[in-house]
């Protein structure tokens, strides 16, 4: 019977391996440059955390460290001109250092004699996230575009974290997914150990002769946990499978170099039971900014927290981007601006 269960799971495998192998890339943000047809993005985000989360007593001594911060290793590759192969590959670092707990170590060195080391109390922790491998359909010169994903269960609980928590109780997963969910809430999924998500966009480009663009996006998310302990991972959520709704308004400017974004994204968590929409929506307000030098890409973006309960936590995320045209790449804009070609 067990072998006959995990069959639909093994065939969908396999047949994400296979499209993969067939149409090798590297999906990005959202308010990344999606123009260029070829390219491989590097995102950084970085929190700036709240008193109330770093402890009211200890916000002075105690900080996380530079490090701290969400990575993503993403790209796009169109193999045609309605069709596109996207892949994401997230890694979280989290670590905390207590400037209250100071301690000094005593060794010998030679020839100095006695030396004592400074050394405080702290903690830090990396994992890899689930990695996303996602067609899609439309975009370029076209306004539509619609977009399938899935995300891979790679991150795991560890088999002696499993056995600590059933004998201990309490939770012992890895410290950096946990918080890198808080960090990019709109893609928590990608930090989430032990669940398979699968999603399905829908977006809407509408760019004006004088560079001006505007986008909506809606998407629905489900994820799926793969054992019983899965289930109290979600953030404030007691149930294995969850949908969520993901929507977003941006609007900027886009050149040939130059683009421009802001907006507000909201995500929705549809199976929360009676609680009504305001208190089960997370939105951000964001700003992005990138200008293409050559094959490079350079950029930044800052996101602020709309609502109470993630403000709780974070003041703010802010982080760089840096995108790499592959050889023979091009820009596909719908419209373009009135304004002198330049060759990139």
């Amino acid at each position: 019977m067990a072998g006959r269960q995990n069959y639909p799971r093994r065939a969908l495998l396999l047949w994400l391996v296979f499209i993969f192998l067939t149409q090798t890339a590297l999906a990005q943000s959202i308010w990344m440059d999606k123009s260029v047809d070829k390219v491989i993005w590097l995102e950084v985000q970085k929190p700036d955390y709240t008193k109330e989360y770093l402890g009211e007593d200890f916000y002075d001594s105690r900080q996380t460290t530079l490090a701290t911060s969400v990575l993503f290793l993403s790209g796009q590759w169109r193999v045609s001109k309605p069709f596109a192969f996207r892949a994401e590959i997230p890694f979280a670092s989290w670590g905390y250092k207590d400037y209250s707990r100071v301690f000094f170590i005593t060794t010998y060195d030679y020839p100095t004699g006695t030396l004592d080391t400074l050394h405080f109390s702290g903690f830090s922790e990396t994992g890899f996230g689930n990695p996303l491998a996602a067609v899609q359909l439309g975009g370029g010169t076209f306004p539509l575009l619609g977009e399938i994903g899935v995300r891979f269960p790679l991150a795991r609980t560890e088999p002696a974290a499993r056995l600590a928590e059933t004998k201990l109780g309490g939770s012992y997963s890895n410290q950096a997914l946990t918080a890198s969910r808080t960090i990019d809430y709109d893609r928590l999924e990608a930090f989430l150990e032990d669940f398979w998500s699968f999603t399905a966009a829908a977006e809407y480009q509408f760019s004006g002769p004088s560079g001006a663009i505007l986008r909506l996006r809606a998407a629905p998310v489900w994820t799926v946990s793969l054992n019983e302990r899965a289930r109290y991972e979600m953030l404030n959520n007691p149930f294995d499978n969850e949908v969520y709704a993901d929507y977003s308004f941006q609007v900027g400017y886009q050149s040939t170099r130059l683009l421009l974004l802001t907006g507000v994204t909201s995500r929705s968590l549809l199976t929360a039971g009676e609680n009504d929409l305001g208190e089960k929506t997370i939105s951000h307000w964001g700003f992005a900014a990138s200008y293409s030098i050559g094959h490079f890409i350079p950029g930044f973006h800052f996101r602020l927290p709309l609502d109470e309960q993630l403000s709780r936590d974070l003041d703010f995320v802010f982080g760089f981007h840096v995108g790499y045209a592959l050889p023979g790449f091009s820009k596909i804009l719908q419209r373009k601006p009135k304004e002198p070609e330049l060759d990139v």
